[in-house]
């Protein structure tokens, strides 16, 4: 939650108070007194969140304008009461107006070129309306922006349009920009690559009170990142430890991760999984993937010992080369065997009886039952 309101008054609200602050989305767009502007991001402003939200433990509360100049990691609260908003000039400039619900009639709209630190006023009309939307062109590149409402007096559908060009002093040189990157502030820890990949965009420096344009083509950088514990996430049949980054395999689950699959033949390899499944999506390479990605195991060679197969009419015996024992096979109806195979494999005995007249097979479990 923020620090301080727009006015800078401090503010007392975490979460270990159950205090947070609550941004409207659909479900304030469903009911008429709620109702609010949508969350507003654009690929054309990187980086800049606004929305309507209400600080406290509950939806319930004073509502403001809240803004997070680092897509979502902090939030700081810009202006208060209900408002409409937008973007224009590529982020360039933040446009508000106040949103009427019962009452909020202006003729005001505020802008700011310096995301949202400072805010001033445009006078577009000499008589207080009702303001129900805001537009842009869609891109938000240009610094005209369209309001349409209803006079106060009676219900008659006005369109103001505002171009706030003359708000900037100057076009933009390569010195007004920096470069910006994502991250996340997880346990004090920034971390800049997401998904694998590490973006970096072009941003306006934000007192730099310059007219980006519209033909500005922002330059985005894309850099692959080396794999780490956020690439990836818990395999089938692993959960992640309590407070640890760790996969440990669920031991009440009767699926065994482990096991080789049924495929597997000798000369042949399959994956072993170390707990880990790479996100989908995810573009990283190297670095620490060794770590998280299965094992390439041969598959086994079941060596088992070697027997000879004999068929004695109304019985199938195995003879065991190694100590010399005979163990009859448990098969019933046997009349008159004249030939025996054996499927090493699946441990399954066929033979043929002349008298029954039939080719027959049999599977045997591990214990030969």
């Amino acid at each position: 939650a923020p620090h301080y309101t727009s006015d800078h008054q401090p503010v007392f609200c975490n979460v270990e108070n159950n205090c947070s602050l609550h941004l409207s989305q659909k479900f304030a767009q469903m009911y008429p007194v709620t109702r609010a502007a949508p969350i507003l991001s654009s690929k054309s402003a990187p980086g800049v969140i606004l929305a309507t939200g209400t600080l406290g433990t509950s939806l319930k509360g004073h509502v403001g304008l809240y803004m997070s100049q680092d897509a979502g990691l902090t939030w700081s609260q810009i202006l208060q009461e209900y408002y409409l908003f937008n973007f224009g000039d590529h982020g360039g400039v933040l446009v508000a107006v106040k949103y009427f619900k019962s009452n909020g009639e202006t003729n005001m709209l505020k802008y700011s070129t310096d995301e949202g630190e400072s805010w001033k006023d445009h006078e577009f009309t000499d008589e207080d309306i009702r303001i129900y939307g805001l537009m842009t062109e869609p891109g938000e590149n240009t610094t005209i922006f369209t309001m349409f409402g209803s006079a106060r007096s009676q219900h008659q559908w006005l369109i103001v349009k505002v171009d706030l060009k003359n708000a900037f002093t100057y076009n933009c040189t390569p010195d007004d920009y920096k470069f910006w990157s994502p991250s996340s502030g997880d346990e004090g820890v920034k971390m800049t690559c997401i998904l694998g990949v590490k973006e970096t965009y072009e941003r306006r420096v934000p007192h730099s009170n310059c007219y980006n344009g519209k033909d500005y083509d922002r330059p985005v950088k894309m850099e692959v990142c080396f794999c780490d514990t956020e690439d990836f996430e818990c395999d089938f049949g692993f959960d992640r430890a309590v407070g640890m980054s760790q996969c440990i395999r669920n031991k009440k689950s009767d699926y065994n991760p482990y096991s080789v699959p049924d495929w597997c033949r000798p000369g042949l390899f399959y994956n072993r999984t170390k707990g880990y499944l790479k996100i989908e999506g995810d573009a990283c390479v190297g670095g620490r993937d060794h770590h998280f990605l299965p094992d390439l195991l041969p598959c086994p060679y079941d060596e088992r010992k070697e027997f000879l197969l004999l068929a004695q009419k109304d019985r199938i015996v195995r003879f065991d080369l190694a100590t010399l024992q005979q163990e009859e096979l448990p098969i019933k109806g046997l009349k008159n065997v004249i030939a025996v195979d054996f499927d090493i494999h699946n441990n399954c005995v066929y033979w043929a009886d002349i008298i029954n007249d039939t080719i027959s097979r049999q599977c045997l479990g591990k214990d030969n039952t």
